[in-house]
């Protein structure tokens, strides 16, 4: 009995994990629709963040040791729903290069953040919003493809 009971729990857990990936789909937008966030991820509406929340604090992600072992650069783009707390909810990566090298530290970085409701916002309406981390190293070995993959120029000052 206590095996069923055991197998029942870890198949409940296994299926929610599944369920958790598929945000991990092209549609982002559309996965997290039902949690009622204002959904500001199209080209045209990205400028409109500061109009609901100011990022009042901020924390840069950590450059990986491997990766800057091996000087690769790279950049993670990432789905957030900033909640009526100013906290960053339902992070994650839209695109990311290397795939899966930078991605834990910039969602880690991204769990520091704090927002506070701008004077328009009132009402602390949620906002569903992109948030793109760029990690550069000085002799990076794959900075051609990283600037046409991340969409930036790596200047030497």
């Amino acid at each position: 009995m206590k095996k069923i009971v055991c197998i029942s729990v870890l198949g409940v857990l296994l299926i929610g994990c599944k369920a958790n990936d598929s945000v991990q789909g092209t549609d982002h937008a559309a996965a997290l629709a039902g949690l009622n966030y204002l959904n500001l991820t199209a080209e045209d509406k990205k400028d409109l963040l500061d109009e609901y929340w100011i990022a009042e604090k901020k924390q840069e992600p950590r450059y990986p040791l491997d990766a800057a072992f091996n000087q690769l650069s790279g950049c993670v783009d990432m789905l957030v729903g900033i909640d009526e707390n100013g906290k960053a909810t339902a992070v994650s990566i839209i695109t990311s290069f290397p795939k899966g090298i930078f991605d834990a530290n910039a969602k880690e970085a991204l769990a520091h953040w704090q927002w506070v409701a701008s004077a328009q916002n009132s009402a602390k309406q949620p906002v569903l919003t992109s948030i793109k981390f760029d990690f550069t190293v000085s002799g990076s070995k794959n900075l051609t493809k990283a600037e046409q993959q991340c969409d930036y120029v790596h200047t030497v000052d």
